[in-house]
């Protein structure tokens, strides 16, 4: 009688645990007057056997050794392909602290090559946040009388204090400080190498970008679209950019909070406006863009004339906004807001914060996305 007692209670227990978890956003929701955005799936189909380059490039905090490759790899299956990793192609474990740490992988499909470039820039700023790790959590000291002062702190601070502070915004303060100009010389040469690996490629180019890793892909491509003239490789570079860029798949979108750092302050009696608040760095890039394609209008026909912003939110994920489509929609560009539920929220109070922030790129529905566009191309499977 006891034991059964405690079945019951136990499975009460249980059902009023799942019937508090919700994922409000699962399957993603498209918010209204977002357009209409292609997959890999359309992009393959269009592209009259040329392969498509994706650039996988990560957010804020040290990424696992194997997230270039696992998310090739996620992204492969949502297509129905398999991706393969040349180890004379793969240079992480070459690539020099202050450089950028490149993967390459490519899947085959039935109706073409996908192209992958993992970008993996947290080396650069490793050495810097080395300086931080004195005031990592560890196994308390007697700080009165040890050299090695270690005090105590509770665990789930001094997870946030290891974790948020110490490795995820020190990225975002390393970039938005004086480094910056380090940080963009790197990004600038690694997007040019991929827009040059294949120099007679024509097949569009797709960039998968998260948080902190979406601005730098910004600020590097405005620098791409205004280069010296004497500069003839990056001329090229530029040209490739503006003709073969189609579409960027953002997660977890930092452009607004990390946009006030390049604004000046603003009196109180003055009226917000575009020229006295400035822009964020897709602002800017559009801005090169436009530029770009009227100096080179007589040399150049685009080939994708419209370019696709996509981006993913979990409105639990604290430090990621919304892409407002009303601040970058224009003739030249096409907008899509997307809500995601990466974990369960559990009675309507919390959602992991950091699984909120960094799991887009394993979310089934974001993939598909990723894969078929929107609306979800007759093509996919």
């Amino acid at each position: 009688m006891h034991l059964r007692r405690l079945k019951v209670i136990f499975l009460f227990g249980l059902s009023l645990l799942l019937a508090s978890c919700t994922t409000p956003y699962q399957p993603p929701m498209v918010v209204k007057e977002s357009a209409e955005f292609p997959g890999l799936v359309k992009l393959l189909n269009e592209s009259n056997g040329q392969p498509v380059d994706v650039v996988l490039v990560h957010g804020m905090c040290t990424p696992k050794a194997e997230w270039p490759i696992a998310v090739m790899d996620n992204i492969s299956s949502a297509v129905g392909a398999n991706v393969s990793i040349s180890s004379a192609d793969t240079e992480i474990a070459t690539a020099k602290p202050n450089e950028i740490q490149v993967v390459r992988g490519e899947a085959q499909t039935a109706a073409g090559t996908i192209r992958f470039t993992g970008l993996v820039w947290s080396p650069l700023v490793k050495e810097l946040k080395c300086q931080l790790l004195y005031d990592m959590t560890g196994e308390e000291t007697n700080c009165k009388t040890s050299d090695d002062c270690r005090p105590r702190r509770a665990m789930l601070n001094g997870k946030f204090k290891d974790g948020l502070l110490n490795d995820c915004l020190a990225d975002a303060l390393a970039y938005q400080g004086v480094g910056r100009i380090a940080f963009r010389a790197a990004m600038v040469k690694s997007l040019t190498q991929v827009v040059q690996q294949k120099s007679d490629s024509k097949g569009p180019i797709v960039v998968v970008s998260a948080s902190l890793g979406s601005k730098m892909v910004f600020d590097a491509l405005s620098d791409m679209l205004q280069p010296p003239e004497d500069n003839a490789q990056m001329m090229l570079a530029a040209d490739a950019i503006q003709k073969r860029l189609a579409v960027v798949f953002m997660m977890a979108n930092q452009l607004p909070i990390l946009g006030l750092a390049d604004q000046n302050l603003v009196p109180k009696t003055s009226t917000l406006t575009a020229d006295n608040i400035g822009g964020d760095s897709l602002e800017r890039f559009l801005k090169a863009r436009r530029q770009h394609i009227l100096r080179t209008a007589h040399i150049t026909d685009g080939t994708f004339t419209k370019l696709a912003l996509v981006a993913f939110t979990d409105p639990n994920d604290l430090l990621s906004y919304r892409l407002l489509p009303s601040r970058y929609k224009a003739a030249d560009v096409d907008v899509a807001d997307i809500l995601v539920s990466n974990q369960p929220t559990y009675f309507g109070l919390v959602e992991n914060p950091l699984s909120a922030h960094n799991t887009y790129l394993k979310n089934k529905g974001v993939l598909r996305f990723i894969a078929c566009g929107s609306p979800e191309s007759s093509l996919c499977k």
